[in-house]
């Protein structure tokens, strides 16, 4: 296999397999680079709706397939960020010894804490910020500073250790 069919392999089974480990290195490489992705993303999509823009009353055919369109690309683009997003984040927490489903508790659950009605709990409105903050705090700490398992655990061998 040529070094160019090897790369392009290794980035597509690195996306859509969240089986394995990777250090934190790779982590944060990963990451920034899906963040990084998602920011210039973001700002072309907003520029296509932008040209796509028409003055009021003058809907035309142009203008209806130009959002189906944006339409189709916005949910292609959110479902690569948080596929590559997600697979990066298991794979991390795989380094730690953790099943994925950890990264429910750390990239769900602080939303749907904050959509929770503060009038439920008498003086919520400040302890759900501070449970918010505590638990994104806990998973960047978890995720992207503290160490590996060292050697090799159930969900493969250590990043670290491997020769490429």
């Amino acid at each position: 296999m040529a070094a160019k069919d090897r790369i392009r392999s290794t980035i597509a089974w690195a996306w859509a397999h969240p089986q394995g480990r990777i250090g934190r290195k790779q982590y944060w490489i990963r990451t920034l680079l899906y963040l990084l992705g998602g920011i210039l993303g973001g700002l072309l999509l907003v520029v296509l709706a932008a040209l796509n823009y028409n003055p009021p009353d003058t809907i035309t055919v142009r203008t209806v397939v130009g959002f189906v369109l944006l339409g189709i690309a916005t949910v292609v683009y959110v479902v690569t960020i948080a596929t590559g997003l997600v697979s990066t984040g298991v794979r991390r927490l795989h380094d730690r010894g953790k099943s994925g489903w950890w990264l429910f508790l750390y990239y769900f659950a602080p939303s749907q804490l904050l959509k929770t009605s503060t009038s439920l709990w008498h003086g919520g409105a400040l302890i759900i910020p501070l449970a918010v903050s505590a638990v994104l705090i806990w998973g960047l700490i978890d995720l992207g500073v503290l160490r590996g398992e060292p050697g090799d655990n159930v969900y493969g061998p250590n990043p670290s250790s491997e020769k490429s």
